[in-house]
């Protein structure tokens, strides 16, 4: 059985909430990482979202497909930056 970890977090004025470090590490959860929020009956549940690049090399089959998306991507974003 996996004991979970429980923690207490105070909403700022500005309806912000800090997590507690051993859980962003555990989460790979980073400065300017996206989390998804879903109300749940109990409460909100937080989920990671990954990175794209995060997710490369998980299915073998999808090693070129994946290559191909951050390489044109990162081609968009060069040709946005340079108009």
């Amino acid at each position: 059985m996996v004991s979970a970890m429980k923690y207490t977090s105070t909403v700022t004025e500005k309806g912000m909430i800090t997590l507690p470090a051993d859980m962003r590490r555990k989460y790979s959860i980073k400065k300017g990482s996206k989390v998804k929020l879903m109300e749940e009956e109990k409460g909100i549940l937080i989920v990671p979202i990954p990175k794209l690049e995060d997710l490369f090399g998980i299915d073998p089959s999808m090693k070129e497909v994946t290559k191909a998306i951050s390489e044109g991507r990162r081609e968009e974003i060069q040709h946005e930056t340079t108009e």
